[in-house]
């Protein structure tokens, strides 16, 4: 008889006598079920799920309607583009967000639809203003049906899709004069609200709070929650349907809650036996006035069995530690003792090589036969592992002699020797290639170009291999290769065809020489001659290129332009204080600072001392329009100076001084549009422009 069959054999006897033992046992218990405690248990776990919902919310509303009826809010909500009115009310706000239990509020005001959040961690800092509500945005929705509510406040379990949380949210009404003027109000992180004041932490005991129309509000499991509630039709809302599959079930339901909502009484419950899940429930129905919801708690029958379990439980323990002394007495000398055996030969063999001898488990049942097949395994793996040797031997010597040939004449050669077949793979590289290629030649010979290769760049070689393969020309070219994302490299190559005996093309030899060090050397001339070496912005030669282009576009487009001249503000005053280290580092990072504020299509140019200039085309509409546009920009510019810039100075002895300062800039702008306009003009224009407010005020703007 086999292992498998005796250990199941033995547990089955064994589990069939703990089951006889403990049935007979079970069976000399009276189980009754006692109604009038049944019914009480249920009132105190309604009592309990209501004290443990209610009672955050109802504080959390407290605390919402003070901050609904405060002054600034409401002020806030009529004048919200005044200013300091506007900053008053966030205030507020920010105050009572760290009253709230979330630490987190919103406020949106009907008015100018606009909504206002900050979280917990103080993220929307300076910029609480999130969003714009819209009637016809199915997200904005809760918004719109909140102030149309006749009650003072809306619980709403909803997703806000512009902050990404999910929350149990409380809708308070702001009015002013009787009218609803906006919503502020606070939330509960959802799954945090749920776990708790609301699980109930027993899988036997369904806690659940539903409204009038038996949609689901809160319940454990956060997916059968009928999210936004307020905004849905009826006919899409979870209810208890889900639950109880009965219709007649439901309209007992639904006439109780009826009656409790009419009834003067408060604190009623009601009770009745259902079906949840097709298994038999009591359930108890309680309504709380404070949030016109019904609390809904149903108890597994089983739960409510007046069995004690103390009788029980020592006699199961006993049965079990019992049956695990058996089974483990079992395991132990029919399987762990013979398993140790046999992965003790295992890492024998690991540790001494496939010649170690094993001493082999004798018997018919499983793992003595495994033992058995096992010597026979490393007798075979022995035998193939001599053989295979012997064979990768023979291999390797002549490989070694065909490459060593190979390797004489052509490791020597300065360039990049390769040799591909029909099927664009490599079958010889030489040094030189190999190392340039970065990898081993088993990762190499034999592979094609893709696999060295990115894709691109693969492709592109291997357009130019069909050229020399198959319709044998020999090409001289330039490619651009760049291998697992590092920088490119150029590569002159030369390629011609390979034919055997019969004229037919078997192969393709290459022969490519590095030129990345000339290119690199053109890339950096071009660069000199065209950007500022400090900066790295444009200088006056490209500026002028680009001057050239945007007036033929404009003209073209009928458009405007905008060229603004930036002067620093008493620039000398930092080269003889800091030195020109000092003042080449603020030149960097004004050029950073501008950088952010311009657009992608425009370009800021450095013509040399603490001067900038800053092109922008594209500017739509009249010339009033494009004025406003350019004005704008400029306003920004004079921001970025009124800001403290922190540099770090080395000194001469090595140690590093910081250094803050606030620099001011005169600005002189010109608009373009007219035909007869040139670049010389334009930069006239803008030069004169400036040196107005350089020769008057400083820190300000001219425009002509």
């Amino acid at each position: 008889m086999h292992l498998k069959q005796r250990f199941f054999i033995f547990t089955f006897l064994l589990l069939l006598l703990f089951s006889a033992a403990f049935v007979f046992y079970a069976k000399s218990i009276a189980i009754q079920i006692n109604e009038k405690w049944a019914t009480k248990f249920i009132a105190q776990q309604l009592n309990c799920d209501k004290r443990k919902a209610l009672l955050p919310i109802m504080s959390e509303i407290a605390l919402v309607q003070k901050l609904a009826h405060d002054k600034a809010i409401i002020a806030m909500a009529l004048h919200e583009n005044n200013e300091s009115i506007r900053k008053k009310g966030i205030e507020v706000l920010q105050k009572y967000r760290l009253k709230f239990h979330s630490r987190s509020y919103f406020a949106a005001f009907v008015k100018t639809k606009h909504y206002y959040y900050n979280d917990a961690q103080n993220n929307y800092k300076d910029r609480e203003l999130i969003d714009t509500l819209d009637e016809k945005n199915q997200n904005d929705k809760w918004f719109f049906e909140t102030i149309k509510q006749p009650k003072d406040f809306v619980i709403n379990i909803d997703r806000d899709v512009r902050i990404g949380v999910t929350n149990v949210w409380i809708n308070y009404h702001i009015v002013y004069n009787s009218k609803v003027i906006g919503v502020v109000g606070t939330g509960f992180e959802l799954k945090s609200f749920l776990k708790n004041f609301v699980d109930t932490a027993q899988e036997s005991v369904y806690n659940i709070f539903v409204d009038e129309n038996l949609a689901i509000q809160l319940e454990r499991d956060s997916q059968l929650i009928d999210y936004a509630s307020i905004s849905k039709r009826k006919e899409n809302h979870k209810t208890l349907a889900v639950f109880i599959k009965d219709k007649k079930e439901l309209q007992k339901i639904k006439d109780i809650i009826l009656e409790l909502k009419e009834s003067p009484k408060q604190n009623q419950i009601r009770t009745l036996w259902l079906h949840f899940d097709n298994k038999e429930y009591l359930v108890g129905i309680s309504y709380i006035k404070e949030l016109d919801w019904f609390n809904i708690t149903a108890v597994d029958a089983v739960t409510l069995s007046a069995v004690s379990a103390e009788d029980i439980i020592p006699v199961f323990i006993i049965l079990l530690v019992i049956l695990f002394i058996l089974v483990g007495l079992f395991f132990n000398f029919y399987i762990i003792n013979p398993v140790n055996t046999i992965k003790q030969q295992i890492e024998d063999v690991e540790k001494n090589g496939y010649n170690t001898r094993i001493s082999v488990l004798r018997g018919n049942d499983v793992i003595a036969q495994l033992s058995q097949q096992f010597e026979k395994l490393l007798y075979i793996v022995n035998q193939n592992s001599r053989e295979l040797e012997k064979t990768v031997r023979e291999r390797t010597d002549e490989l070694e002699k065909k490459q060593q040939f190979l390797n004489t004449i052509l490791d020597n050669v300065d360039a990049y020797i390769y040799i591909k077949d029909l099927n664009f793979r490599y079958t010889y590289v030489n040094r030189a290639m190999q190392k340039a290629i970065g990898d081993p030649l088993k990762k190499i010979i034999g592979h094609d170009i893709s696999s060295v290769y990115d894709e691109e760049t693969a492709r592109l070689i291997k357009e130019s291999d069909k050229e020399t393969l198959i319709r044998g020309k020999r090409i001289v070219m330039e490619e651009e290769i760049n291998k697992d994302g590092h920088e490119t490299v150029y590569i002159l190559v030369k390629k011609v065809p390979l034919y055997d005996k019969d004229g037919k093309i078997y192969a393709l030899l290459g022969v490519a020489t590095d030129i990345t060090q000339r290119k690199r050397q053109e890339d950096i001339i071009n660069n000199m001659a065209f950007y500022d070496s400090l900066t790295k912005l444009p200088n006056r030669r490209l500026l002028e290129d680009r001057l050239s282009l945007m007036l033929s576009k404009i003209k073209r487009d009928r458009s405007y332009g905008a060229l603004m001249f930036v002067d620093i503000d008493d620039f000398k005053s930092i080269n003889d204080t800091y030195g020109h280290k000092g003042g080449d580092m603020l030149l960097v990072e004004i050029s950073k600072r501008l950088m952010k504020i311009v657009r992608d299509t425009d370009t800021i140019a450095r013509l040399g001392g603490d001067e900038f200039i800053i092109a922008i085309e594209n500017l739509q509409g009249s010339e009033e329009v494009a004025r406003k546009e350019a004005l704008e920009i400029a306003n920004k510019i004079l921001e970025i100076g009124q800001k403290k810039y922190s540099i770090a100075l080395q000194q001469d002895d090595g140690t590093i001084k910081q250094i803050e300062f606030e620099r001011t800039f005169s600005i002189g702008i010109t608009l373009f549009h007219d035909v007869e306009d040139t670049v010389d003009s334009i930069l006239q224009r803008a030069d004169r422009a400036m040196y107005k407010v350089k020769n008057s005020t400083k820190n300000g703007i001219n425009i002509l």
